[in-house]
């Protein structure tokens, strides 16, 4: 069947125009095979057809009308349901996106609940674990408060000192004291001087040395001892911020004639040339009053009042050999040759107050030349 390429409407097999809209139907490649035939023959041909369309104008008028109202009934029929069905498409989409809006709303505030919650939950887990580790801290600190530091005796004392950083205190030298008996000798340990090496210059570490008793020291012998017997002395001990180490030997060294003689009835120069006297024995320790420094009559016994107190040390006085050979008789003397320059001295506060005294009394018939040799 043909339909017309105008309008789309059926047509008769033979049709030259479309009954419904009078469009001219072009002749088919096919149906043109006759285009020799002569002019006569094409004029009729047009004829029948002019005449054919008449008839068909004229005979299908009212089935025309027919088919448009039919078509356009149909279209009224169909188009309403096919609108409605949109209608109802798209509220069905609204609804849908309404609830899908109101869905994710909600998905939201539950997230942001949930999140605030796990962040609560985060903070005071954090707060906790503050908490305990700052109890810890404090519960640390007052047990290490109440704990005694160790020692290499059985005995044990409270020292503490202040600070984050530890103080570190090493013994440099002991000066021995002995109770002679004839050719024996005990250590006397409420007498022998100890000398100690330390960076800190605080009146905590001087606090801390002045603390530390005999019995923390341990001798591998202190009786029964005769001249130039070994001892070794050490001391290890520690408390909260300090440490206390060191490890000497020495040869026994003592005058096997002395006699035991209480220096206060002695005069200064009875302790001079005594080998295990001092001009002033506690000079590292007290203060010098007044009265012991009206002792001093001679400046060869100021010299030696000045540098005992170098002497303790070990200091080597390289460069003043009569002072030197002076303090090689004493049996507390222990020579450090690297102790040369009075810039490597560490003196405690006693030691600095009493070089100031006894440097005050350089004048008059006390005056003297360092350099000149000292006459004993």
């Amino acid at each position: 069947m043909k339909f017309c390429p105008e309008c789309g409407k059926p047509l008769l097999e033979d049709a030259l125009f479309c009954g419904h809209c009078g469009y001219r139907i072009p002749v088919l490649n096919e149906e043109k095979t006759s285009n020799n035939d002569s002019i006569e023959e094409t004029k009729h041909n047009e004829e029948l057809l002019q005449d054919e369309v008449e008839e068909v104008v004229q005979d299908e008028p009212e089935a025309t009308e027919e088919i448009l109202q039919d078509e356009n009934e149909e279209t009224l029929q169909y188009e309403p349901e096919a609108n409605e069905e949109i209608f109802q498409d798209e509220e069905t989409l609204q609804d849908e996106l309404e609830d899908n809006e109101e869905a994710i709303n909600n998905n939201s505030e539950n997230n942001i609940k949930q999140g605030n919650k796990k962040w609560k939950k985060i903070i005071l887990i954090i707060l906790a674990i503050a908490l305990v580790a700052g109890l810890g801290v404090v519960g640390f600190h007052y047990l290490n408060k109440k704990s005694q530091p160790s020692s290499s005796s059985t005995s044990t004392t409270t020292l503490t000192s202040k600070g984050n950083k530890k103080i570190h205190i090493t013994l440099k030298s002991v000066e021995p004291q002995y109770s002679v008996n004839g050719e024996y000798a005990d250590i006397d340990l409420e007498k022998t001087k100890y000398k100690w090496e330390t960076d800190d210059k605080s009146e905590e570490a001087q606090r801390i040395v002045d603390g530390i008793k005999n019995e923390y020291f341990k001798y591998s012998q202190t009786t029964n001892l005769k001249n130039k017997d070994t001892v070794t002395v050490s001391i290890n001990m520690s408390g909260d911020d300090y440490i206390v180490t060191g490890t000497k030997t020495f040869n026994v060294k003592f005058d096997e004639e002395h006699s035991e003689v209480d220096d206060d009835d002695r005069s200064i120069e009875e302790r001079v040339r005594d080998k295990q006297g001092y001009v002033f024995e506690n000079s590292d320790t007290t203060y010098l009053t007044k009265e012991q420094l009206a002792e001093i009559k001679t400046k060869d016994q100021l010299r030696i009042a000045i540098n005992e107190i170098y002497a303790r040390h070990g200091f080597y006085f390289k460069n003043k050999p009569t002072i030197q050979s002076y303090f090689e008789t004493k049996t507390w003397y222990h020579k450090e040759e690297s102790l040369e320059s009075d810039a490597q001295m560490v003196k405690n506060p006693y030691e600095e107050a009493n070089l100031k005294a006894l440097a005050k009394l350089k004048k008059g018939n006390l005056d003297y030349d360092p350099n000149e040799p000292l006459n004993y």
